[in-house]
């Protein structure tokens, strides 16, 4: 505590005093700046991590730009996001910043029309997808006054897509949801194909493919037909050009316990017994951290092949090959939909962050939903009418006899 100063002070609202500590230091631009905490553990973090962000250059305004925002997501916003994003967001500081005239520009040089410039010759998705790691940089720059102007969320404008790119983006993300008819013909057609009950499970818990990617066998309860989605696995391209794979939180770390249902047990015991005696021919021994849909050599599955493999199956059963992966997921969710599961249970279920992705998502589907119940109301005046006529004609007879 020897250069932390002690302060009391007291609550507006509440009229009570309070003692605070802080710590006064001045960052490259020759400014006074401070930390202030309620507690002398709680300075020694923040002090500790100002230090690091110090001695580490950040505020230099000598630093290029690139090394910046390299230097604030690694020990700034790192600190929230998933492996897999970290990953993501180093690639597009390589490929998109480092290296280019915006990157190598001073902080001390820095202007918003400089900025703005540099995003107006780059495509669309490239503009967004550098705008998400340097905006929150220039952010953090602008409070801590390393900069001479602020960020405001909207600030800057990006170059818009296309209306051909806008529409081919669109046409990708559509629901297309397998019909009642398709889906029996589907569950008919792959009985006993080897991704039977990878594309089983999707179809009937709505599992998104990184997460069954990622299940093992650990995951599966079958004596509670308990089902436990807690991972994600999936490619990711780091510093260098070569993709590998990453198992990482499933999306918007929401893990969930989901009942299996009882037509999926017998099927995945089989498959369980099969995959055993499969890799043991290879010596792999098969344990709770098996994967439970592996190659033959029990890695895990690519996401083209099987895409590939799903497609052949959706021709050979009339099912239109622009149905994707992700379509089995949206099959099960109309199903829950349909059968009058309300929307909270179902994006529970999906694993959704919120209800109104849920209802943004299925929005047409929740649409011939709430048309079906103006039949429902004329069917029940039709079925009134057709009452009073018999009641009338009832009458009629009994005055006339």
């Amino acid at each position: 505590m020897a250069n932390y100063k002690q302060r009391k002070t007291t609550d507006k609202k509440t009229g009570k005093q309070y003692t605070y500590y802080f710590w006064s230091y001045k960052n490259n631009l020759g400014m006074w700046k401070y930390e202030q905490a309620s507690t002398i553990e709680a300075l020694d973090l923040k002090v500790k991590k100002r230090k690091s962000l110090l001695s580490a250059g950040i505020y230099s305004p000598n630093t290029q730009l690139e090394d910046y925002v390299e230097n604030y997501l690694r020990t700034v916003h790192f600190n929230r996001v998933k492996e897999k994003t970290k990953e993501r967001y180093l690639s597009i500081l390589n490929c998109h910043l480092r290296g280019t005239v915006l990157g190598h520009t001073k902080m001390r040089d820095l202007t918003l029309k400089l900025i703005q410039a540099y995003y107006n010759t780059l495509t669309a998705i490239v503009a967004k997808n550098l705008h998400k790691i340097v905006n929150p940089a220039l952010r953090y720059a602008g409070v801590n006054r390393e900069i001479d102007f602020v960020i405001s969320p909207k600030i800057f404008t990006l170059p818009q897509e296309s209306t051909q790119v806008q529409q081919k983006k669109a046409s990708r993300n559509a629901v297309r949801p397998l019909t009642k008819e398709e889906h029996f013909h589907f569950i008919k057609g792959i009985c006993d194909h080897p991704m039977e009950p990878l594309y089983r499970m999707a179809i009937d818990t709505g599992m998104r493919q990184g997460e069954l990617f990622a299940l093992t066998w650990a995951d599966i309860d079958f004596e509670r037909m308990r089902l436990t989605i807690n991972k994600t696995g999936g490619y990711t391209k780091g510093d260098g050009d070569r993709y590998h794979w990453l198992i990482g939180l499933p999306k918007n770390n929401n893990t969930r316990i989901n009942k299996l249902p009882q037509v999926l047990i017998p099927l995945l015991k089989d498959h369980k017994i099969r995959q055993r005696k499969e890799l043991a021919r290879i010596d792999i021994i098969q344990n709770p951290e098996t994967l439970v849909f592996c190659t033959p050599l029990g890695t895990h599955l690519d996401p083209s092949n099987t895409l590939a493999e799903l497609k052949k199956i959706y021709v050979s059963l009339g099912i239109s090959k622009q149905k994707v992966f992700h379509d089995l997921r949206h099959t099960y969710a109309t199903r829950q939909f349909e059968a009058g599961v309300e929307p909270l249970v179902v994006s529970k279920l999906l694993g959704h962050s919120d209800l109104n992705t849920t209802i943004r998502t299925y929005i047409h589907v929740l649409q011939n939903l709430q048309d079906a119940t103006a039949d429902t109301t004329d069917a029940f005046y039709a079925q009134m009418q057709d009452k009073s006529d018999a009641n009338f004609t009832s009458n009629l007879c009994q005055n006339i006899f």
